[in-house]
């Protein structure tokens, strides 16, 4: 069925190819308008006859008979009627040519846009291509290295050329696949479910892999070892990693919104603006960790641990912290409205502009030496 738009479209496509037989016809009518004018207008004699000049009205009776001659001069109006055509067709002509040049250049813009559409569909198809190569090599290199031969990792001892070549394996692989590949969860959830990072027993060391905006929300990972690694902008998000390490790692922009973090092992980690609200962190230990700006709001911490942290503009809101250590910690900033810190010990802490009342303060088990919002060292006058 031609659509009124398609019709458009091709009547634009027949004027446009045959523009030039156009402009040739209204040039042409151009100048014989021209040359008319000045028949009429000068008098020029050696033009012929074209009708525009002088005419006779002759009257007739009623038996057409002619009783009465007339001669009749062209007025101005016939001068400016005999001129609107060409004025017309050179509007018509210059409209064509300005929408042949529009439909032109939007065709080649539609071309160009489909091309590098097409190309960018072919760069994505070929890349999705290559990590799913490299997973499928990886899996099947350490498939051979678990299950065949007579060296496999499993009886493999620390430091062993094995455990190398399967630490390399490993590294290089989260490279290719890099950001944004869902596939680098794959690799951690199949080291992981071989038994080959567990807490206890690591026969692959990852310590400075980069694993990156990695995709592991909703996973099971307990007891694992994930220490020294770079998790920017990686996704945990109602993920169970009880008894997990974390030493040492990267975090920002990370999201373990409603993780399950029993027992696990931030030591000496740096988190920056990640998003931590409503995890279970009963037990979990961040000593010697730096962060900032990293959100804990309605999160259960009961006995987690702070020892000689640094926390700067952290958001502890309505989080339950009964238990909680923070010896030594530096706290500017933070915002305890509505914590709950029952038996917390804040000894040799500092909660230099930290928002916490008095009432807070009174519920913790010990704030022996430590300096409060106000910048006083803690007495027992102090908060009186």
């Amino acid at each position: 069925m031609v659509t009124e738009s398609n019709q458009k479209k091709s009547i634009f496509d027949i004027v446009y190819k045959n523009r030039s037989v156009l402009s040739i016809i209204i040039v042409g009518i151009f100048v014989l308008e021209i040359l008319l004018s000045l028949h009429l207008i000068l008098g020029y004699e050696w033009i012929p006859e074209t009708g525009f000049g002088p005419y006779l009205i002759v009257k007739l009776d009623q038996s057409n008979n002619p009783i009465e001659k007339e001669l009749h001069y062209r007025t101005l109006w016939d001068w400016l009627e005999l001129l609107i055509i060409p004025i017309v067709l050179v509007f018509i002509a210059y409209w064509l040519n300005r929408r042949s040049q529009e439909i032109e250049n939007k065709q080649k813009v539609e071309q160009q846009s489909k091309q590098d559409a097409q190309k960018k569909k072919e760069f994505e198809q070929e890349e999705d291509r290559k990590s799913e190569e490299a997973l499928q090599n990886y899996i099947d290199r350490m498939t051979d290295l678990l299950l065949r031969g007579n060296h496999k990792i499993a009886d493999s001892v620390d430091g062993s050329i094995i455990r190398k070549v399967a630490r390399s394996m490993t590294i290089n692989t989260l490279r290719v696949l890099g950001k944004f590949d869902r596939r680098q969860g794959l690799v951690i959830l199949f080291l992981y479910e071989s038994g080959l990072i567990n807490k206890e027993n690591s026969f692959i060391d990852l310590h400075g892999a980069d694993a990156m905006d990695v995709q592991l929300n909703l996973a099971t990972i307990e007891s694992a070892n994930l220490s020294d690694i770079n998790f920017n902008e990686a996704n945990f998000e109602y993920s169970i990693l009880t008894n997990t390490d974390f030493s040492n790692s990267r975090f920002r922009l990370a999201n373990f919104y409603s993780a399950f973090l029993e027992n696990a092992q931030f030591y000496n980690s740096t988190i920056w603006i990640s998003n931590l609200t409503s995890t279970s962190l009963t037990n979990a230990n961040f000593s010697k960790s730096t962060l900032n700006e990293t959100d804990f709001s309605n999160a259960f911490m009961e006995k987690i641990k702070f020892n000689n942290a640094t926390l700067i503009n952290c958001n502890l809101t309505k989080s339950y912290l009964f238990d909680a250590v923070f010896q030594g910690s530096y706290l500017q900033k933070c915002d305890f409205t509505g914590a709950i810190l029952y038996g917390a010990d804040f000894t040799d802490a500092d909660l230099t502009g930290a928002i916490i009342s008095e009432e807070q303060l009174s519920q913790a088990r010990s704030l022996r030496g430590c300096k409060l919002p106000n910048g006083i060292i803690y007495n027992k006058k102090s908060i009186s």
